[in-house]
């Protein structure tokens, strides 16, 4: 009887290992492909950011690398919406992707990575704040909808600071007519107990940004906000894939020359 107990548990194991190792389905794109795709797609985003024509320019940009990968939107959406489900399988392509992008787009835009004890960096006249993932997918779970940040204000900041808050957004749905969107906000406190803040809501793919202008009477005691994902449905199967994020402090220097 203990033998026939023990061979329907190991069975029972067995069966539930299987389960929960899900194969990768031959229809939707694999890991190296997506990677590939999405890495692509986050730097010709970051390379729109000021480019004129704006919003056409940016869904030009997108349809040259859907082209050059020979994938559909909607086979691209899909793809993202089962990775969404299985989140081993994204952990480790985000995890590949996030060093790659930082090191691209600080080539491409000039800037560096933050280090503590590199004085030129924390000094200069553009400063990347940012420290967290540069690409996330947020859904409308309570747990996995939102992206908040919250920074307090160092030495380096002086008054007449600017900031500077940018993100790529891409819309995952299975059906076309859900129309999610999503909100971006900054949020600046000065030390004379004042506040700045800046918003947007968000139901287009695309980049944004969101900017609080200098203050020349005040420095900057604090910079929070947050990326709201909010669908239009409840219980719909909908993301948002956000990507090339920054959070930039440009000193009035180099505003000046803007």
């Amino acid at each position: 009887m203990i033998h026939k107990i023990t061979e329907y548990v190991l069975c029972a194991m067995l069966l539930l290992l299987v389960s929960c190792n899900v194969g990768i389905p031959k229809d939707i794109m694999q890991p190296s492909e997506l990677e590939a795709l999405l890495y692509d797609y986050h730097l010709v985003q970051a390379m729109s950011t000021d480019a004129e024509g704006g919003e056409y320019k940016r869904r030009l940009y997108a349809d040259y690398v859907f082209g050059k990968h020979n994938v559909t939107k909607e086979h691209f959406d899909s793809s993202l919406m089962w990775y969404a489900r299985n989140p081993k399988y994204l952990h480790t392509i985000y995890s590949s992707l996030y060093d790659r992008l930082d090191t691209e787009i600080a080539l491409m835009t000039g800037e560096r990575k933050l280090a503590k004890s590199d004085k030129d960096i924390l000094n200069s006249d553009t400063l990347d704040l940012w420290n967290d993932e540069r690409i996330m997918l947020l859904s409308s779970s309570p747990f996995m909808g939102r992206k908040s940040f919250a920074y307090q204000a160092d030495t380096t900041f002086v008054p007449g600071d600017s900031i500077s808050f940018g993100a790529t957004l891409h819309f995952v749905a299975h059906r076309r007519d859900v129309g999610a969107s999503a909100h971006m906000a900054l949020l600046v406190e000065y030390r004379d107990s004042t506040f700045a803040s800046s918003g947007a809501t968000i139901t287009k793919d695309g980049h944004y940004t969101l900017e609080i202008p200098r203050n020349s009477g005040s420095r900057i005691k604090s910079v929070s906000g947050h990326i709201y994902f909010m669908p239009k449905e409840n219980g719909a199967d909908e993301r948002v894939l956000v990507g090339a994020v920054s959070l930039k402090r440009i000193h009035p220097a180099a505003a000046a020359e803007d």
